[in-house]
């Protein structure tokens, strides 16, 4: 039995989400804000690394992930969530249909 296109999309996805999440912690690829604590902090864009969610932020500079939160955990799952939605996209965009052929091979 052959499994329904929709499960090797997801599955393929799947597989690219957590790559790039995993990668994220290695190499600054997740687009932040960035700015020093202080009364009136001015962010700017940069692109940061995820750190170790299950540790403390690095005191004196606040970080805010894809510009919406400062905990790196859900800055991780925006992040699988904006990956595995777009790759999910595109492999169903690019779906290769199997058209009907005129075999003239073979001859009775």
């Amino acid at each position: 039995m052959e499994t329904p296109r929709i499960l090797r999309v997801l599955n393929k996805s799947l597989i690219i989400a957590v790559a790039i999440s995993i990668l994220s912690f290695i190499i600054p690829i997740v687009p932040c804000k960035t700015a020093p604590v202080v009364a009136t902090p001015v962010y700017a864009w940069s692109m940061c690394k995820l750190p170790n969610p299950l540790t403390q932020q690095l005191l004196g500079i606040s970080t805010k992930y894809w510009a919406i939160s400062t905990e790196a955990i859900s800055g991780l799952v925006i992040q699988f969530l904006i990956i595995f939605i777009l790759f999910t996209v595109i492999f169903m965009l690019l779906r290769r249909k199997a058209a009907k052929v005129l075999d003239l091979t073979r001859r009775r």
